[in-house]
């Protein structure tokens, strides 16, 4: 160690007319090449490898976790790579849709790769990956800077060593580098691995011999993000260029062709794969080349002055004012050949950070968030540029260390431009923790969740994921009104939603259909929304629940799927298949669908997934269930999905409707179908199967209450009536519903009979809002089912009306001849703060005929807590 310490201060001060030569004898036993025998470039690396991990995680324990660690964004990847590993196909629900909603390959690959062998959380993956990807860089900015004079002496370490621990401080300061760096994104990939590709472009040019083992790097520069293709062929652009210049020979030309083909290779597998060019994160954000260059063709001047402000912002973020010494180091430098490589290397990746907002527009969570390159290639400009000559004088090393602390200061003294970054995971964890216990109070096996946040949501995989953001899923990312898509067409099992994203799904809370399909078990106007959505008084935040698939609601959809998840048979499908085929409706065995959709990672591992795949093809009227069922499998599927979801969403309510002819009845026996069409739609009624009612309008557009009038059957007498609602240029009916009609001789009206099913008696209340359920049929028709509690002072309070709707096969059978037994189901949800007041309440249902009369068909008693 003493003697060399003794080598160190010689070396510094001896030969004043430079600090490094190839000319120097090393000391003896000591090679030029080797340092305490270890070599140069392997202590260099460590070396910054240590400085820049310190540095880093020293200025971020000025910065809270919560404002950077675990980006929801991140965990989407890792959810794709977890899907592919646990569920064969690239996703991020267990039964399907074959999606690419990440725009980060390489993280995805690597993060597949390392589940397969062990799995992991995301929060130690993220963990691992700051602290080896904060060492690569720091190793490769090592490797850089050892490039720049062929380092002889302990006088060039220390230069060098001084502007690694500098270079660190300069990017530490940088809040978009530093934060986006260790947010758990695609930042590091791409920093990492554009920095290893300058480097072995830079040893190519400087030895003037092409290195096959630097095309590998290539493509992982390219698959670090989506986009990154741009940034990379502009460097290797750049480098065919100095290349053909310099030798005048095609050999670099040749080596960025072979260099791309594994690229081109890997795109035309995600064709085949996904179905589509572009990833869904493309498409869900609105990301497109073409739009982008013809609005620079048509605005050249708008467009020019949003490049400027981008790279003043971005640029400004990520300390790209460095890049001011460039023009001074080039005139300085201009007969140095490697100075002037180095300048168009560094040139052409800026310019490829301009181009990518050029052709993709600016990131959506943060504009400098695709571009982390930029501060890499500012902060390298003056010391790799400068040190670029073979020997490096002692005033050459003052101004290029004059040059780095003079960014120092700027850096310290510029104020910090952000303080948080994108959304933490952490927020959306407890969305997994009440989704799960709403499925395991109502007993729904794997539901279906249509949420806002994909990331950490869909890293459970105890849900099949409709995602309100678009990114996961194709049909969401293209359809026009993705609210009315939700709970028209995919009808999921829960709805979460909040604050922000109810306020733009603002619609979704006045949609009849959501109104009538789902109850509020938790939901509630947050003062964010009293502040900020004032426009939209019924948006609330909470979660919904789709009230024909909980347990104890006797719908079709919930009695088949208690009988599939018991016995999964196929001929259970079949012969269920064949039951609801001969109802009327567009979609008459949607409920089919879904159930079998919840189990499709069972149904493959039984390897009975194709058969009953056949089993949906064939009828149009399956197409839907169809394409969901094998969205895994087919990358094209979205596209039958979106056929439907394009078309005007049309629906009936009730589908299925029961009509009683009584003898010596003064007025025909009659009721009304509610028809909703989105506003200008037109459609036609047909009468489809028998002609035993009649029904006005038969033509219209729009919303329209449809009378629905029984008359004796005449000529086929078929029964049950199908009547079919087609829209617009529709090749299969949007809606159906149907009607039976049956004949008593009986001439008197008696009153509604009915019953509560659940809860059991007594009813505990906790804050969320009870559901209660049940079943009420009438001779002449049902008017309501409503609900009251008795007051202290005798008197009866509302507390609202049940929604009706869907057949309960019990009783149908026990009331035959009722005018009801289509539609006998009901199911009121009651917030224990509308309870009268007291520790117990008693609640009356009371189920109410056409004609006045009404009888009281159940109580409950309700205690407080």
């Amino acid at each position: 160690m003493r003697s060399a310490g003794i080598l160190f201060i010689k070396e510094w001060f001896a030969e004043r007319d430079g600090l490094a030569t190839d000319r120097l004898v090393p000391a003896p036993g000591q090679s030029p090449h080797r340092i305490a025998g270890y070599p140069l470039a392997a202590v260099i690396a460590v070396f910054a490898a240590i400085v820049f991990l310190s540095v880093f995680s020293f200025r971020l324990r000025a910065v809270p976790s919560v404002a950077y660690e675990s980006r929801d964004d991140a965990v989407i990847t890792l959810s794709h790579a977890r899907n592919l590993v646990e569920y064969g196909f690239v996703g991020v629900s267990p039964s399907g849709e074959r999606v690419e909603g990440f725009s980060a390959p390489l993280q995805f690959w690597l993060a597949a790769a390392l589940y397969r062998v062990k799995p992991f959380s995301y929060q130690s993956f993220f963990r691992w990956q700051f602290i080896i990807g904060t060492a690569l860089l720091g190793a490769m900015f090592g490797f850089l800077l050892r490039r720049g004079p062929e380092q002889r002496r302990w006088g060039s370490l220390a230069l060098v060593a001084a502007i690694g621990v500098m270079s660190a401080e300069i990017l530490a300061r940088s809040l978009a580098f530093l934060l986006w760096h260790a947010s758990g994104m695609e930042n590091v990939y791409k920093e990492v691995a554009l920095l290893a590709l300058l480097w072995a472009l830079d040893a190519m040019l400087r030895t003037s011999r092409i290195r096959i083992w630097a095309a590998p790097l290539v493509l992982l520069a390219a698959l670090a993000r989506a986009d990154s293709i741009v940034p990379t062929a502009l460097l290797l652009a750049a480098f065919v260029t100095l290349w053909t210049t310099r030798t005048r020979n095609l050999q670099g030309l040749r080596f960025a062709a072979l260099s791309v083909l594994p690229w081109l290779l890997y795109m035309a597998w995600r064709i085949w794969y996904f179905g589509q060019w572009a990833p869904n994160t493309a498409v869900a954000q609105h990301i497109a080349v073409g739009p982008r260059l013809a609005a620079l063709a048509g605005h050249p001047l708008s467009m020019l002055r949003s490049y400027v402000d981008w790279v003043l912002e971005v640029g400004g973020s990520l300390h790209g004012v460095q890049f001011v010494w460039l023009p001074i180091l080039l005139v300085w430098l201009r007969r140095t050949p490697l100075a002037v490589n180095r300048s168009v290397l560094l040139g052409a990746g800026a310019l490829g950070c301009l181009a990518q907002f050029a052709l993709f527009g600016g990131a959506r969570m943060d504009a400098a968030r695709t571009v982390p390159e930029l501060a890499l290639y500012a902060t390298l400009v003056a010391p790799w540029i400068g040190l670029s000559t073979q020997t490096v004088r002692t005033r050459q090393a003052a101004v290029v260390l004059t040059m780095v602390a003079s960014s120092v200061v700027y850096s310290e003294v510029r104020p910090p431009d952000r303080k948080e970054i994108g959304w933490t995971s952490e927020y959306f964890e407890p969305t997994v923790t009440r989704a799960e216990a709403l499925a395991r109070q109502y007993d729904i096996p794997r539901p279906s969740l249509a949420n806002p946040d994909l990331g950490a949501v869909s890293w459970s995989k105890q849900f099949n994921i409709i995602d309100m953001g678009m990114l996961g899923s194709p049909v969401i990312a293209r359809i026009g009104n993705r609210w009315r898509y939700i709970v028209g067409v995919a009808k999921p099992d829960i709805i979460e939603i909040h604050d922000a994203w109810s306020c733009i799904g603002a619609e979704l809370f006045t949609n009849d259909a959501f109104q009538a399909d789902y109850f509020p078990a938790i939901a509630a106007r947050t003062p964010w929304l009293e502040k900020n959505c004032q426009f939209a008084p019924d948006a609330k935040t909470g979660y919904w629940v789709r009230r024909a698939v909980v347990k104890g609601s006797g719908s079709a959809e919930r009695v088949f799927l208690e009988a599939f998840r018991g016995r999964p048979d196929v001929g259970l499908v079949r012969a269920e298949i064949a039951r609801c085929l001969a109802r009327a409706g567009a979609r008459p065995c949607d409920y089919v669908g879904r159930t079998l959709f919840r189990f499709v990672p069972e149904l493959k591992q039984r390897g009975e997934f194709d058969e009953i795949g056949k089993l949906l093809e064939g009828d149009p009227r399956l197409e839907l269930e169809h394409a969901y069922f094998t969205s895994s499998t087919d990358p094209r599927s979205w596209r039958a999905v979106m056929a439907w979801a394009d078309a005007p969403v049309i629906t009936v309510r009730p589908q299925s409707l029961s009509l009683v002819i009584r003898a010596g009845a003064s007025a025909p026996a009659a009721t009304d179908v509610v028809l909703g069409a989105p506003d200008g739609a037109s459609w036609d009624v047909v009468v489809t199967k028998g002609d035993g009612v009649d029904v006005r309008p038969r033509h219209g557009a729009g919303p329209a209450t449809l009378s629905v009038v029984a008359r004796r059957p005449s000529g086929s007498g078929e029964n049950p009536i199908r009547v079919s609602i087609f829209g617009t240029g529709a090749r299969v009916p949007s809606a159906e519903f149907a009607v039976d009609v049956s004949l008593t001789a009986a001439s008197s009206n008696g009153p509604p009979a009915g019953y509560v099913d659940v809860p059991a008696e007594p009813v505990r209340a906790g804050p969320e809002r009870i559901l209660f359920q049940g079943w009420a049929v009438d001779d002449v028709g049902l008017r309501k089912v409503w609900a009251a509690c008795r007051q202290q002072n005798g008197g009866l309070k509302e507390l609202g009306v049940a929604v009706r709707g869907g057949e309960r096969p019990d009783v149908s059978k026990l009331f035959p001849a009722s005018s009801d037994r289509f539609n006998s189901a009901w199911a009121l949800a009651i917030d224990p703060a509308d309870l009268c007041a007291g520790s117990t309440a008693t609640v009356e249902f009371m189920a109410q005929d056409v004609e006045g009369l009404q009888t009281l068909i159940g109580t409950r008693t309700v205690i407080r807590r």
